[in-house]
């Protein structure tokens, strides 16, 4: 008997200190304080284990192993309020919002639930409803939520969610600005959700400064990923090195598939360089088709090969208005300032079609000629640097 008390207190004196770890941001840590009381988290039997080794490893870029514990739990486990808004979780994040939504709608009122716990689920309810653009629905159940919450901010991520998806960017920002960063793995979150608004809103130094300031303070993968392809896309070279270098530390060794996402990363930034023998060796390890054919391509050049980048202003699309940002992109890019939505109220009707696309450009005085695009040409407009879209 004593050994079981005993067995028990170490269980929760080890799940306090991989929360502790948790919530500091501390995810590599958290990962191997774990292994080290409980063994590999593949193997992790318990049911709170496996929810907690799920969240802890999923900051480490090991998304499928996060899916596959929960969804092993799922056929061995009986049904609770946590696992049960685990399963939904993970059915929205690999198979869509459709079956998602059918889950939610299976599962409303089948398992019982504490405040608390209603108040998560409703806030995952608003993220499926807003996948379905259903606003009224999906606000209406952040309302509930806040309700029911003890910390009723804790929700206004999903209100920030929400205005993002309806296109309401400074509503977003503004409703983002309203939750404390009261832990550094709450901080992550927050500047994850903040570091794309500031992107489309064209606040890139902000951006880069709280993605660096985050992820010095954690071990996130995904934030490390985040800022340095920011880094990388500007041209800050040495800062996406250090960035790399810290990554690699993160990674849970025998990863293959976060290693080789470093690799690719690791890849781009060498390009970025001009070192074409640097870019081969770190995709060395990378599998799959399409980085076979970089790979052969990039074998055929040399580094003499010219490289020729054109500076087409970013133009975030709204809903269904892919065609008008693309336009609006180019058209800048040749100096003529058009307004992209006042472009998508001239040519858009649920979608654009190409006679809508090419009779507008008609009636700007541009000349319009159809063509079938193949690579040859492509190399031949951008070197005459004319973008492709």
């Amino acid at each position: 008997m004593n050994d079981v008390v005993s067995g028990v207190a170490e269980t929760c004196a080890v799940r306090a200190e991989l929360e502790r770890l948790y919530d500091a941001g501390l995810y590599r840590q958290a990962l191997a304080a774990g292994e080290a009381a409980w063994g590999p988290v593949r193997r992790w039997r318990d049911l709170d284990r496996r929810l907690l080794g799920s969240r802890i490893i999923s900051q480490l870029g090991l998304y499928r192993t996060a899916s596959a514990l929960v969804l092993d739990s799922w056929r061995r486990e009986a049904r609770d309020a946590d696992l049960v808004f685990a399963y939904v979780r993970t059915l929205y994040n690999l198979r869509g919002p459709y079956p998602a939504r059918q889950a939610l709608l299976h599962w409303q009122g089948r398992v019982e639930r504490s405040a608390a716990q209603q108040a998560s689920w409703l806030g995952l309810a608003a993220v499926i409803h807003g996948a379905y653009r259903d606003w009224e629905q999906a606000h209406a159940c952040v309302d509930e939520a806040m309700q029911l919450a003890e910390c009723p901010e804790d929700f206004l991520f999903e209100r920030a969610w929400l205005y993002e998806c309806q296109d309401r960017y400074d509503d977003a920002l503004a409703t983002l600005a309203r939750i404390p960063a009261t832990t550094p793995n709450r901080e992550r979150y927050l500047v994850q959700c903040c570091s794309r608004l500031l992107e489309i809103t064209g606040q890139d130094a902000q951006m880069l400064d709280e993605l660096r300031a985050a992820f010095a303070r954690c071990e996130s993968v995904e934030l490390g990923m985040r800022l340095h392809q920011k880094l990388t896309d500007r041209d800050l070279l040495d800062e996406a090195d250090a960035c790399l270098a810290r990554l690699g530390t993160l990674v849970p060794a025998g990863e293959k598939l976060v290693a080789e996402e470093v690799a690719i990363a690791t890849a781009s930034l060498r390009y970025r360089r001009g070192d074409i023998a640097g870019t081969l060796a770190a995709l060395e390890p990378v599998r799959g088709y399409y980085f076979r054919e970089v790979r052969r391509a990039l074998a055929a050049a040399t580094e003499d090969t010219p490289r020729r980048l054109l500076d087409v202003p970013f133009i975030r699309q709204h809903h269904m208005t892919c065609a008008p940002a693309t336009l609006t992109a180019i058209w800048r890019w040749h100096g003529v300032h058009i307004d992209h939505l006042t472009l998508a109220e001239a040519i858009c009707y649920d979608g654009t079609s190409d006679l809508a696309e090419r009779r507008w450009a008609v009636q700007q005085g541009w000349a319009v000629r159809e063509f079938e695009l193949n690579l040859d040409d492509v190399c031949t407009l951008i070197d005459a640097g004319c973008p492709v879209a």
